[in-house]
């Protein structure tokens, strides 16, 4: 089955030819830039639209071109041409389109998290988590065929008993929990580009003082997942890093994490950090909501043991899901969008002229800029909090002052309160318009 699109802009109906249906649905994935209107003839009874908004979809069997008439040739390659082959996989778009422009890019998610507030781990913590985002199909949005999903992912507790397996099998030591950094890494799939980005962050680790144990390949099921999916699916490794003797545990170890995945990021073209640190990891991708504890077999394994388990199904308005743009984010998971984004970041960017810290110090400039203006509204945001706690504020201060209440008006918080939001409000606008942001860094169980 295939699609062609129609749109009633009268009580008339008008629709793009029938034949048009060998156009792929990956194209209609994005936008629709020019709404060719053909009078509504030929169109077969059985086709009965499926009413999307305005925007309605025929179904009819796919065809070959040789079938289809001349001027409806041309009419597809002129849509195909338009359209823009970028958008043949589904993922993200980086530069504009016709009406498309990524600064405009927003979710519309569905968040969900268990914690054991003893922090006692187990699986079962997972399997819940699981669980939830298992039933938050109503807040995933997926592809046309329904195999292929916005992005679902999970942000969970290093698991010391799991990895401690891991590094018997890799025949490394990892020293005690929380002595060792676990990174998540989407590389291309091209072999020798991932070679280099690898050999890369070997050399930034090491440069860092740090020292750069091993890679994992994270065991992944390809067939649980759509074909979209599949199409522009990255290499998934792991990395591990020993903590330096002469690092503390938490937030310092976590620094020197923090500066070495920026460095990187920086040097290095093709390959996103999902997660790199001592406390969480984080497992995401473009699937539906039941695909994600099919894909990673990690999360099927007893072994693997957390106190918190935090879940995200993404649905994209505006914007074209990625395995990039999938939550959680290293800090966040978010629902909403976030209004203000372009003033926020423009802000951010002003402020790097005069910035300085005394715990970065000569590391500043390693991280700049703060904010990766090509992720989405919510990848903003997250950067914006890690750089906040990476510098020492306590990340529930960076998350009230970013995301103040609504508190200018209100007659019944606190004068302590107010004058808690005005204070900061000197210093940082509000990033506006979040329905609902969970975060965690785990800072309690250290």
């Amino acid at each position: 089955i295939s699609y062609s699109a129609c749109l009633f802009f009268t009580r008339r109906t008008v629709a793009v030819y029938p034949h048009l249906v060998q156009l792929s649905l990956e194209s209609f994935s994005a936008p629709l830039y020019n709404i060719l209107v053909i009078r509504n003839k030929g169109v077969p009874d059985e086709s009965l639209p499926t009413h999307l908004g305005r925007l309605f979809f025929l179904p009819a069997l796919r065809g070959t071109l040789r079938n289809v008439p001349q001027h409806c040739q041309d009419i597809l390659r002129k849509i195909e041409k338009r359209m823009g082959k970028s958008m043949e996989n589904f993922t993200e778009q980086k530069n504009t389109l016709g009406l498309y422009d990524p600064q405009f890019e927003h979710d519309a998610c569905g968040i969900g998290a268990v914690v054991d507030i003893k922090g006692r781990k187990s699986h079962q913590t997972v399997s819940d988590a699981l669980s939830i985002v298992e039933r938050l199909e109503h807040r995933a949005g997926k592809d046309a065929e329904g195999k292929t999903g916005d992005g679902v992912g999970i942000m969970l507790q290093i698991s010391h008993r799991f990895f401690a397996k891991i590094a018997d099998e890799l025949n490394i030591s990892l020293g005690n929990e929380r002595e060792y950094g676990v990174g998540m890494f989407f590389f291309p799939q091209n072999e020798h580009l991932r070679a280099q980005a690898m050999k890369l962050f070997e050399l930034v680790t090491r440069k860092e003082g740090l020292e750069f144990l091993a890679w994992r390949e994270v065991p992944v099921d390809p067939d649980a997942v759509g074909q979209k999916a599949r199409d522009c699916m990255p290499a998934i490794w792991q990395c591990f890093i020993k903590k330096p003797a002469k690092v503390s545990k938490g937030i310092d170890f976590d620094r020197k994490l923090y500066i070495v995945r920026r460095v990187f990021e920086q040097a290095s073209n093709g390959t996103y950090v999902p997660s790199l640190s001592s406390r969480t990891v984080v497992y995401k991708g473009m699937f539906l909501v039941h695909d994600l504890r099919q894909f990673y077999l990690d999360l099927q394994d007893e072994d693997y043991e957390s106190a918190i388990g935090m879940v995200h199904s993404r649905f994209s308005t505006n914007t074209n899901p990625s395995w990039m743009r999938a939550h959680p984010n290293r800090f966040i998971l978010h629902n909403g969008e976030i209004n203000t984004i372009k003033g926020n970041t423009d802000a951010m960017l002003a402020r790097e002229e005069t910035i300085s810290s005394p715990i970065m110090k000569e590391d500043m400039n390693k991280i700049l800029p703060i904010i990766n203006t090509s992720g989405s509204d919510s990848a903003m945001l997250d950067n914006a909090l890690e750089f906040m706690v990476m510098n020492g504020m306590d990340l529930p201060l960076a998350v009230m002052i970013t995301i103040p209440e609504p508190w200018e008006n209100n007659k019944n918080i606190s004068q302590k309160k107010r004058d808690f939001y005005q204070y900061y409000a000197t210093m940082l606008e509000p990033w506006d318009g979040p329905a609902a942001v969970s975060y965690t860094h785990l800072r309690a169980h250290e």
